[in-house]
């Protein structure tokens, strides 16, 4: 975060020199440095699912509230914003860290020596580490805040993984909207528009990179993240003695997920990189012996360019009209 620091510094003051600009912050990022480790290891051993980041985000709020920063909770069904404000005319930056963990089981042989306490749950993506260095650049800022022009707003947003469909459905009925995320902080809660941001940072970490260097790229870093759920409705029938008067949906959906993951290499160019996958079949309406009535399929699509997003979702309706209509006349969606 050291990086994202000098940033916001740079593009808020004029009054320092960079030299006494990175002198500051190397300075603030020893000295709040074991309380950013506790921080990590605290999350890493708490770890909470998308929208469930109760115990997190009172812990992201209160040591915000502590530093002296305008807290607002939450944000995005349980995200938190704190807005360190210098008081001097300037821009205001924002700095955005991820809060959940992963419905992953920390391995029992494990090396970590510090573990998730919560069975089938972990911060297997580097959430914690995310939060832990926003929680610290928030120390060193307020450290730093004569130095300041402006505001820096810090975005922890919950549900960076999304949500289970059955969730998802849910907050649909309860709030209005099924959006998640970074979708919903910016689209619905406009916390951009709100605080006026004029740029805003964030990290990702990555294994490969060498300890203690930054990874920067060209144009795209990390693809759009796209999730789908695709319903094939049909009739029930009994399947041994007379399926040919039902839908035979789980065949269908075979097929769908068959012809979605060749269609990136099949039906659009193959040289730009992009991917889609079917994560999920639920297909649990009916027993051992009889067809059922609904299948539903859930994924992701990976892409780079617009344009690619674009035609994915375009191939992915052509393909699941086509299935249906191909393998069952009778079924529908």
């Amino acid at each position: 975060m050291v990086a994202c620091l000098a940033a916001v510094l740079v593009t808020g003051s004029q009054a320092a020199g960079a030299t006494d600009l990175e002198d500051g912050i190397r300075a603030g990022v020893a000295r709040h440095k074991e309380a950013t480790i506790a921080d990590r290891r605290w999350f890493h051993e708490h770890p909470e699912l998308g929208n469930h980041e109760i115990e997190t985000a009172n812990r992201i709020a209160e040591t915000l509230e502590e530093l002296g920063l305008l807290v607002e909770r939450g944000v995005g069904v349980t995200g938190v914003l704190g807005l360190l404000d210098s008081g001097q005319p300037g821009p205001t930056v924002a700095i955005r860290a991820e809060m959940d963990a992963l419905p992953v089981q920390e391995a029992e042989d494990s090396e970590n020596p510090v573990r998730s306490k919560s069975d089938g749950r972990m911060h297997a993506c580097g959430h914690d580490v995310h939060m832990a260095s926003g929680l610290g650049a928030a120390r060193v800022l307020v450290d730093l805040r004569q130095q300041l022009r402006g505001r820096v707003l810090f975005v922890f947003q919950p549900a960076e993984e999304g949500i289970p469909p059955d969730e998802k459905r849910a907050l649909k009925e309860a709030t209005g909207s099924d959006r998640v995320g970074a979708d919903r902080l910016t689209n619905l809660d406009q916390i951009l528009e709100r605080f006026d941001v004029a740029a805003i940072f964030g990290q990702h970490g990555f294994p490969a990179q060498p300890v203690g260097t930054l990874g920067l790229m060209p144009e795209y870093a990390l693809a759009a993240a796209d999730s789908f759920e695709l319903v094939i409705r049909g009739r029930s029938a009994h399947a041994g003695v007379s399926p040919w008067l039902g839908s035979d949906v789980l065949n269908i959906a075979a097929g769908v997920v068959k012809d979605l993951h060749a269609l990136p290499a099949r039906q659009t160019d193959p040289r730009n990189p992009k991917v889609v996958s079917v994560s999920m079949l639920d297909c649990t309406d009916g027993r051992t012996n009889i067809l059922c009535r609904t299948a539903r399929l859930s994924g992701t699509v990976r892409t780079f360019r617009p344009e690619d997003r674009r035609d994915l979702r375009e191939g992915i309706e052509r393909v699941l009209d086509a299935a249906v209509k191909a393998r069952d006349p009778k079924a529908g969606r």
